[in-house]
């Protein structure tokens, strides 16, 4: 559940660049549970519609039952 919130997180990071066609597909991720983070690599389609110096910083919390999670692209 953690990488589908995570997903979602990006997608509407994503938003204001256009969410023209992304899909699931499109990134993968690495959840490092240690640091309550998330290593996202864009899939090419992704990769395409943000600068080469843009890095996602992606991190979750879990509580109570429920899972959140933030996406920032920086760059």
């Amino acid at each position: 559940m953690v990488g589908f919130s995570a997903k979602e997180a990006i997608y509407k990071c994503m938003h204001p660049f256009g969410n023209h066609g992304l899909g699931f597909g499109d990134v993968e991720l690495e959840i490092l549970s240690a640091r309550n983070t998330i290593a996202v690599h864009p899939g090419p389609k992704l990769a395409g519609r943000v600068s080469g110096s843009a890095i996602f910083e992606c991190g979750f919390g879990v509580a109570n039952g429920y899972i959140q999670t933030a996406a920032v692209l920086r760059g």
